[in-house]
């Protein structure tokens, strides 16, 4: 029992130690820093993936209007086609 009550009173005495030494205080302000940075790169890595989604949503719209486009034209054509054998007559 009375060595529990001196390994209890050495680590008292080293936490007490810890909290007040300076590189103990560094160590915790990089570690907060370092949370705050992982923080802000998980919201970047948020806002571009958004942006990679909104990105392929456009790609996609804009294929659709492309083809959508071309299958006019060519509707277009073969109209213009089909008139102007009538008009020769």
């Amino acid at each position: 029992m009375v060595e529990d009550k001196i390994i209890s009173n050495n680590n008292s005495n080293m936490n007490t130690a810890n909290e007040n030494n300076p590189e103990n205080e560094d160590n915790e302000e990089i570690s907060q820093e370092l949370d705050a940075l992982n923080n802000q790169l998980d919201q970047l890595h948020s806002a571009l993936d958004m942006m990679e989604q909104k990105n392929t949503d456009i790609q996609t719209q804009l294929l659709s209007l492309l083809q959508s486009s071309k299958e006019i034209r060519q509707q277009i054509n073969v109209m213009q086609q089909n008139e102007t054998p009538m008009e020769k007559n």
